[in-house]
């Protein structure tokens, strides 16, 4: 995606009034949330329109973030790195905090390398979302792991991480990416970054894609146990509702009183409520159904249709 003249944009402005209007011609000065930009020059002021860069513009003197003008920023150099929310000039790596862009910590620009999924390195750093990861210490080995999905795990020669976070006592050689967010090494079992508690990994299976596991013991969902599942006889009902054929789970919540052998999903798959019965009654969640608690989730659905 290039940089296209403001000025030749329709009705000289860039978004939807009736939405919001990132940059526009009005009263011959470039303008922005209201504010006017003095430091502008209209006829030179360039935006661009792929959603992710929206913010940025530049003139032929300096380079604009939100309204803000980014003298310390050399333009002639400038450069937005795709969708990463990075950026750099000749002189340094630059990252979009919210509504601020400031330079990276390692201020390495020559070794800087956009990895993917908010990963990036330089001789000093590796970074997730453009704050350091401290813990990794050999970031010119750092490298993303190919996953389907793209989730953001990263590994250097020593360590493997999880966005920021390392997953603790891995052992770096044997472990690998299974699905979803679960993977493993030779002795451990971890969802994202936090590793199973009490699970034998020799006897560890996942289910279906999901977030449950379990192993000859324990049944887990993401990385807590269910500590009164039997792991023997446990099913999961959908991608929520779970039982052991004694007792219901929604998520890692026991459902007091539940009757499981009767207890089925009654929402379609995929809806924002997930509602079950049994023969005590029906269920919203991990919550029995009751007219307080219909007359708040009416509530809810009307903030969100009014668009609150």
């Amino acid at each position: 995606m290039s940089w296209i003249l403001l000025t030749s944009l329709p009705n000289q402005q860039l978004g939807h009034p009736d939405v919001v209007v990132y940059w526009k011609v009005r009263d011959g000065a470039v303008w922005t949330q209201g504010r006017r930009q003095r430091n502008a020059d209209v006829e030179t002021f360039e935006v661009r329109t792929d959603s992710d860069n929206r913010y940025f513009a530049r003139d032929k003197n300096w380079v604009y973030h939100a309204g803000t003008c980014l003298k310390k920023i050399d333009r002639d150099s400038f450069e937005l790195l795709g969708d990463s929310y990075y950026s750099r000039d000749k002189n340094l790596v630059y990252y979009e905090y919210d509504s601020a862009v400031k330079p990276l910590k390692g201020e390495c620009v020559h070794h800087f390398r956009y990895l993917g999924i908010g990963y990036a390195r330089d001789s000093k750093f590796a970074y997730y979302g453009g704050t350091p990861i401290r813990s990794c210490k050999s970031p010119l080995t750092f490298s993303v792991v190919e996953t389907e999905g793209e989730l953001a795990f990263a590994c250097d020669e020593d360590l493997v991480f999880f966005e920021r976070a390392l997953l603790k006592g891995v052992d770096r050689k044997s472990w690998r990416h299974l699905e979803v967010c679960f993977s493993r090494d030779d002795k451990s079992g971890f969802w994202c970054s936090k590793k199973l508690p009490r699970l034998d990994v020799a006897s560890w299976e996942l289910v279906d894609g999901t977030s449950y596991s379990k192993d000859k013991s324990n049944v887990y969902v993401m990385d807590w146990r269910l500590p009164a599942a039997r792991s023997e006889t446990w099913r999961p009902i959908s991608a929520d509702y779970s039982t052991d054929g004694d007792n219901v789970y929604f998520v890692r919540t026991k459902l007091d009183g539940a009757h499981a052998p009767s207890f089925r999903i009654t929402s379609q798959p995929g809806a924002l409520d997930q509602r079950a019965e049994d023969n005590t009654g029906r269920w919203i969640g991990e919550e029995r159904e009751t007219p307080a608690r219909l007359e708040q989730l009416a509530s809810l659905r009307r903030l969100r249709s009014n668009g609150e």
